[in-house]
């Protein structure tokens, strides 16, 4: 499920309870081209991670570069999302920064210019 319309610079705030035996996400600044391997989405991802591997609120980079910013990378954040509880995510996307906050935390700053806008979408296993 995506959005029509196209966004470049956003906000966008969504509040997630997830099963803790998924791994989900939200598209953002996605596309699809029929001349890009088929057809799929591709773009960054806000990982939803549930996961002993606890990787929520990380950017992904779905169908290019894989992962581009691991929560790994700021321990502080490995254990800000609160498993078989609600969960709020706050993104920002403003030119070519994009930052994620999950229940209050600033988890992620990540400097990117490989995609200046796409759709949202919803990504589910």
């Amino acid at each position: 499920m995506t959005t029509k319309d196209r966004y470049a610079d956003f906000v966008l705030e969504y509040e997630v309870y997830l099963d803790n035996q998924m791994n989900s996400g939200v598209q953002i600044r996605s596309n699809s081209d029929p001349n890009y391997r088929d057809g799929v989405v591709y773009g960054y991802q806000v990982e939803i991670d549930p996961s002993d591997r606890r990787f929520s609120a990380g950017i992904y980079d779905e169908q290019r570069r894989m992962w581009l910013y691991p929560i790994s990378r700021n321990p502080k954040a490995k254990y800000t999302f609160k498993v078989g509880d609600w969960n709020t995510f706050h993104v920002e996307a403003i030119g070519s920064s994009l930052n994620v906050w999950l229940n209050g935390i600033h988890c992620t700053r990540l400097v990117d210019d490989q995609t200046a806008e796409g759709f949202i979408g919803l990504q589910v296993h």
